[in-house]
Protein backbone atom coordinates (compact mmCIF):
# COMPACT_ATOMS: atom_id res chain seq x y z
CA UNK A 1 0.00 0.00 0.00
CA UNK A 2 1.19 3.45 -0.91
CA UNK A 3 1.27 6.53 1.48
CA UNK A 4 0.69 10.35 0.66
CA UNK A 5 1.31 13.46 3.11
CA UNK A 6 -0.46 16.46 2.36
CA UNK A 7 -0.53 20.06 3.73
CA UNK A 8 -3.84 22.46 3.62
CA UNK A 9 -2.91 26.28 4.07
CA UNK A 10 -5.97 28.34 4.84
CA UNK A 11 -6.30 31.78 3.76
CA UNK A 12 -4.77 32.94 7.24
CA UNK A 13 -1.96 30.94 5.98
CA UNK A 14 -2.63 28.28 8.86
CA UNK A 15 -1.68 24.76 7.66
CA UNK A 16 -2.95 21.12 8.50
CA UNK A 17 -1.09 18.26 7.52
CA UNK A 18 -2.65 14.69 7.03
CA UNK A 19 -1.42 11.28 5.77
CA UNK A 20 -3.36 9.26 3.41
CA UNK A 21 -3.44 5.50 1.93
CA UNK A 22 -6.05 6.51 -0.77
CA UNK A 23 -6.04 9.12 -3.59
CA UNK A 24 -5.64 12.37 -1.45
CA UNK A 25 -8.31 13.72 -3.38
CA UNK A 26 -10.54 10.59 -2.40
CA UNK A 27 -9.57 11.39 1.53
CA UNK A 28 -10.76 15.04 1.23
CA UNK A 29 -13.79 14.81 -0.51
CA UNK A 30 -13.80 18.23 -1.10
CA UNK A 31 -13.59 19.26 2.50
CA UNK A 32 -16.72 16.76 3.52
CA UNK A 33 -13.45 14.10 4.22
CA UNK A 34 -13.28 16.30 7.25
CA UNK A 35 -16.67 16.46 8.34
CA UNK A 36 -15.95 14.92 11.64
CA UNK A 37 -12.47 16.87 12.57
CA UNK A 38 -12.12 20.06 13.90
CA UNK A 39 -10.55 21.49 10.60
CA UNK A 40 -13.81 20.80 8.96
CA UNK A 41 -14.52 24.07 11.19
CA UNK A 42 -12.02 25.79 9.53
CA UNK A 43 -13.26 24.32 5.63
CA UNK A 44 -16.97 25.98 6.75
CA UNK A 45 -15.38 29.48 7.06
CA UNK A 46 -13.33 29.63 4.03
CA UNK A 47 -14.86 27.60 1.72
CA UNK A 48 -12.54 24.23 0.37
CA UNK A 49 -11.48 26.49 -2.98
CA UNK A 50 -9.96 28.71 -0.84
CA UNK A 51 -7.85 26.49 0.68
CA UNK A 52 -4.47 25.72 -0.94
CA UNK A 53 -4.22 21.71 -0.87
CA UNK A 54 -0.90 19.98 -1.98
CA UNK A 55 0.58 16.47 -1.70
CA UNK A 56 4.12 17.20 -0.46
CA UNK A 57 5.21 13.23 -0.51
CA UNK A 58 3.70 10.29 -2.05
CA UNK A 59 4.49 6.34 -2.42
CA UNK A 60 5.63 6.09 1.35
CA UNK A 61 5.55 3.64 3.77
CA UNK A 62 3.04 3.85 6.42
CA UNK A 63 5.53 4.49 8.81
CA UNK A 64 7.36 7.11 6.20
CA UNK A 65 4.45 8.59 6.18
CA UNK A 66 3.47 8.68 9.97
CA UNK A 67 7.00 10.30 10.28
CA UNK A 68 7.44 13.06 7.63
CA UNK A 69 3.57 14.03 9.16
CA UNK A 70 5.43 14.55 12.34
CA UNK A 71 8.36 16.21 10.75
CA UNK A 72 6.33 18.70 9.33
CA UNK A 73 3.73 19.05 12.05
CA UNK A 74 7.15 19.88 14.25
CA UNK A 75 8.62 22.46 11.58
CA UNK A 76 5.44 24.05 10.45
CA UNK A 77 4.38 24.42 14.32
CA UNK A 78 0.69 23.58 13.12
CA UNK A 79 -0.34 21.90 16.17
CA UNK A 80 0.06 25.26 17.68
CA UNK A 81 -3.07 27.01 17.33
CA UNK A 82 -1.10 30.50 16.24
CA UNK A 83 0.07 28.75 13.03
CA UNK A 84 -2.05 25.45 12.19
CA UNK A 85 -5.34 23.15 12.98
CA UNK A 86 -3.42 19.98 14.05
CA UNK A 87 -4.51 18.43 17.46
CA UNK A 88 -1.38 16.34 17.83
CA UNK A 89 1.86 16.66 17.14
CA UNK A 90 1.35 13.89 14.54
CA UNK A 91 2.08 10.25 13.70
CA UNK A 92 -0.56 8.76 15.62
CA UNK A 93 -2.29 7.06 13.08
CA UNK A 94 -5.52 9.08 13.17
CA UNK A 95 -6.28 8.42 16.82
Amino acid sequence: MSWSVYIHISPSNKYYVGVTSRAPEERWRNGFGYYTQPFYNVIQKYGWDNIYHEVVAQNLTEDEAYNFEQILIDKLKSNNRKYGYNITSGGDKGY
